[in-house]
This record gives C-alpha cells, structure tokens and sequence, in this order.
C-alpha cells in the first residue's frame, strides 16, 4: 500500500490542482488521486500530460468550482497569473483583467463519498477553502482524511478544523520548500528523493519534518507569525528607506492538521 499502514487509504484530494506539480508528486509516489480544479484550460493541459495516469485509474480530474448548491457558475480566471483564478473576482484580479468562464459546482463531500475516503486532502483554493472544509465537515468522521492541510493562518481555517475533531497542527512556509527533503525510508507511499519547487505545496502527513502542537500551542505560534508580519510592515510603512530590497518577502504558510493517536 501508498499509505503509511494497510489500514490507511491510498488515495489524496488535491483541491485546486493548478497545473499538476502536487498532482504528478502525490502519483509518482504510489497515491490514487482525484483533482479538482475549475480552470478547464489547466485541467485539459494536466489531463493530457497525465493522460496515461487517467486511462488506468490512478488519477481523476473533476474540473469544477468548489461550492455550495448545485447546477453552473461563473469562474473567474487571471490570465496573467492563474494562481490567483477564483470563484471570487475580488481576489482573482490582483490588479489584472479577468476572463469569466461557466463551470459546474461540486461538493467535496460527494467527492469522497463518490471515490472513498482520503488519506490526505490538500486545499489551496483562493477563496473558496473555507467552503471546501465547510463540505468534509458534512461528512461522518469515519470518512475524515487522517491528514489535511489548508493555505493561509485566517482563524475560520482553524475553527473549522477544529471542529472536525483535529487537534494536532504544524505551519508550514511554502517559501522553504526548495530546501526541505525527503525522509528515508519514506513515511507515506515511495521514497522520490523529490526537489520541490516554491509553487508546490511540499511534503505532508507523516513526512512533515516539524514537530505536531497541540492547539494552545499552535495558536501561540500563530498569532508570533501575524504578529511579525504586522509588525515588519508597520515598520516598512514608516521608515521605507530602511528596506532597500523592498518589503520582505513572508512566503506562504499552510496549516497541516491531524488527530492525535
């Protein structure tokens, strides 16, 4: 089995699959994955790189937007940088024009209910992660991922987590990924070796390298991490002239959550 015991499943959400690099990494380490991804474009272009992964069942691309309710809606893509495409046109546009396109509306809780329930679910949705959490919690607990992860510190993230019964977390800096490794032996699935890149979301479950807080402790840490970055930028508001380079660049932070054994 991929999975870390023979109990666990071997399968991985990836919600928001961009162009595919998580996608490829969860596949060429043993995982069935089903993708979500409501950029048709990028969910063709992934489709036929991966075709082969496709025509023997190891990967499914579902190409929807991630909401509540049924039927179509409207998406709304960056073309100059897809990264920030979303269901929401206030953070898709980062000063950019849009493309509007229709796509169908999917639940997630019908998703696992459809292929199974997940080892991991990787959520990186721009705007619409909270909804996607909101849908795992419809599900029974037995159906739960053993670990998840979501970008971004916003207290909604953690309430929601909280709520379905995790209460293990670490941070992780997307920015670092480039110098994070593999364990060895591998902890989840085949041991690859794999160079990440900044774009990826990086390793996950067992395989995280830092150590698991409870929540006490990691409320703690965040709330040091938005402290330093509110108080950095108050500094660059003030006295510009002291970062030559510009305002430093943070990175992006994901919580990865478990359940305590």
């Amino acid at each position: 089995m991929a999975a870390l015991h023979p109990q666990e499943p071997d399968l991985i959400l990836d919600l928001g699959m961009h162009e595919g690099r998580d996608t490829e990494y969860y596949l060429a380490k043993g995982f069935r994955v089903v993708a979500v991804e409501a950029n048709t474009e990028l969910a063709e272009k992934v489709g036929n790189t991966l075709k082969e992964h496709q025509e023997s069942g190891a990967l499914t691309i579902v190409n929807a937007a991630i909401a509540d309710g049924e039927g179509e809606m409207t998406f709304y893509v960056n073309d100059h940088n897809p990264n920030f495409s979303s269901t929401d046109p206030t953070i898709a546009a980062k000063g950019q024009a849009l493309r509007e396109i229709t796509v169908p509306r999917v639940n997630i809780a019908d998703v696992v209910r459809r292929h199974g329930r997940p080892f991991y679910v990787k959520i990186d949705l721009e705007g619409a992660d909270g909804t996607a959490l909101d849908h795992l919690g419809q599900l029974p607990d037995l159906l739960h991922p053993s670990y998840i992860s979501v970008e971004g510190l916003s207290d909604q993230n953690f309430r929601s987590l909280t709520r379905m019964g995790y209460n293990q977390f670490q941070f992780v800096n997307q920015r670092y990924h480039p110098n994070t490794r593999e364990p060895f032996p591998a902890l989840a699935g085949k041991f690859l070796n794999h160079k990440f890149k900044n774009s990826s979301s990086g390793m996950f479950g067992p395989e995280l390298s830092g150590r698991w807080l409870d929540f006490p402790e990691a409320v703690r840490q965040r709330d040091r991490i938005m402290s330093y970055r509110e108080r950095v930028r108050q500094e660059f508001k003030e006295s510009p002239e002291a970062f030559p380079e510009g305002l430093p660049l943070f990175g992006w932070f994901d919580i990865h959550a478990r359940r305590s054994n």
